[in-house]
């Protein structure tokens, strides 16, 4: 593993988003008033208009609609996993199960060093009065004690304790029952968008950092209906790995070193390996510090040979977690002063490779929501809930001049009488709230951005004009 030249200055402090690798290129557009006299309208893509309109399809499967059915992990998966599950009271694994999920969901970043000293810094100030009037009742010697348990116990309710999630056996089939549906949609979701977006991908090869029960090699196989040349999966607990081979083995799928299916708990020797896709799910958090992050990022990036996908948790922790890596591509991949060309860009969700406005704007995570079904062998029947990630996918390659940008839908839109609320991630780095509303729009215009939801593309750019025009 090696340290990144001069990593620890693209962060001060390092535990903090907003200093963290900003983009070299951000787009910081100030948001003018406009005129009451000014509407919205939405000007439809040239070839949306003329499917729509010749009724090609619906303007509900528009081109930028991304959200599908709600799937389920292969049977094949399922009945392994109600095998492995065998022999246990199924409530109790459920209740259990549930229990690791909320712990999962709750796991914050570790905190830096730096955190510590500066709040131990304060706190020593803010104590050092209310224990000096306690001097003249302490016994000599003890007053050095005393302040440090006073400054102890503050630190204590000010930082978050983090620690190295404890995985045994049992904790392996808790995270195999309560989180392999969620992921799995989600993973789906992902390379479906991967393979709509750009149909002449065809994966050979899949490398898998904090693979776990090896979602990524289930999700690919099912997305692009084919055998992968080679599978590198890579965790580092040596349970997780024995399960995952377990899974494979009930479900009788083949995975050997003959069959370029692989399960290690370390990076490969080799450092010039590369693979079509790079993935990374639910993992950056349980690294130690952000040192570690970025360290495993730039590793990650370096072995990608096309697309690079990171996912986390949608909670603050799990957004920043990939805000930090999305940063750090970005620097490391800026434009030399003679090469105006990217030679990477986000493939998705952003339409652009500016800084995320949400956090400039807002400061809330930039999050989607899928819906998953609960396993049926658990309950003896099926429940659909829903779980909130945050994720980016980085390609190895220009932005091509063909793609549209279309603004991503980042929140739930809201239908009101005669109009369109819906909050917008534009192309040019900004986020904006638009209403549109139907006696300002064309009918076909009005009908797409009606049918266009939580984590769809808008299907055209969305323009200001006079009232009455």
């Amino acid at each position: 593993m090696f340290i990144m030249k001069g990593i620890s200055k693209l962060c001060n402090p390092p535990g903090r988003l907003g200093s963290s690798l900003k983009c070299t290129s951000q787009a910081n557009v100030p948001e003018e008033s406009k005129p009451l006299n000014f509407v919205k309208y939405l000007e439809l893509d040239s070839q949306v208009e003329a499917g729509v309109g010749s009724r090609l399809y619906h303007p509900r499967n528009h081109p930028g609609v991304m959200r599908g059915r709600v799937v389920e992990p292969p049977i094949d998966l399922l009945q392994a996993m109600e095998v492995t599950a065998e022999g246990r009271k199924k409530s109790d694994l459920s209740k259990a199960a549930d229990g690791l999920k909320r712990q999962l969901w709750g796991r914050h970043l570790p905190p830096e060093r730096s955190d510590y000293i500066e709040k131990m810094k304060v706190e020593r100030m803010n104590t050092l009065a209310a224990v000096s009037e306690l001097s003249h009742e302490v016994a000599p010697g003890t007053y050095d004690d005393l302040e440090e348990k006073v400054v102890t116990r503050r630190l204590k309710d000010l930082i978050h304790p983090w620690h190295p999630m404890s995985v045994t056996k049992e904790t392996c089939l808790q995270y195999l029952i309560s989180r392999t549906p969620a992921e799995y949609c989600i993973l789906h979701k992902i390379f479906s968008e991967i393979r709509l977006k750009d149909p002449t991908f065809d994966p050979t090869t899949l490398f898998d950092f904090g693979s776990g029960v090896a979602s990524g090699y289930w999700a690919t196989k099912e997305v692009w209906q084919k055998e992968l040349k080679e599978v590198y999966n890579v965790d580092s607990n040596l349970e997780m790995n024995e399960l995952a081979c377990n899974l494979l083995k009930l479900a009788k799928q083949q995975f050997s070193p003959e069959t370029g299916v692989y399960f290690r708990q370390y990076f490969p020797v080799s450092v010039d390996r590369t693979y079509d896709i790079v993935l990374s799910a639910f993992t950056l958090l349980e690294l130690p510090s952000f040192k570690d992050r970025m360290e495993i990022v730039a590793q990650l990036w370096s072995k990608t040979e096309k697309y690079l996908v990171l996912i986390e948790d949608g909670n603050s922790a799990g957004y920043q977690a990939i805000m930090e890596a999305r940063n750090l591509v970005t620097h490391l991949e800026t434009p030399d002063a003679d090469d105006h060309i990217a030679k990477f860009h986000v493939f998705s969700p952003c339409p652009h490779d500016f800084l995320c406005p949400r956090f400039i704007k807002d400061k809330t995570p930039c999050n989607f929501e899928i819906s998953y079904l609960t396993p049926k062998f658990l309950e003896g029947k099926q429940h659909q809930k829903k779980h909130l990630y945050s994720y980016v996918v980085l390609k190895k390659a220009p932005r091509p001049s063909s793609d549209p940008q279309w603004p991503r839908c980042v929140r739930e839109t809201l239908l009101r009488s005669k109009s369109v609320h819906l909050k917008l991630c534009k192309s040019n780095g900004t986020l904006e709230d638009v209403i549109l509303r139907k006696e300002n729009n064309n009918r076909n215009a009005y009908r797409c951005a009606k049918r266009t939801k939580w984590g769809d593309c808008l299907p055209g750019e969305v323009g200001e004009k006079e009232k009455g025009t």
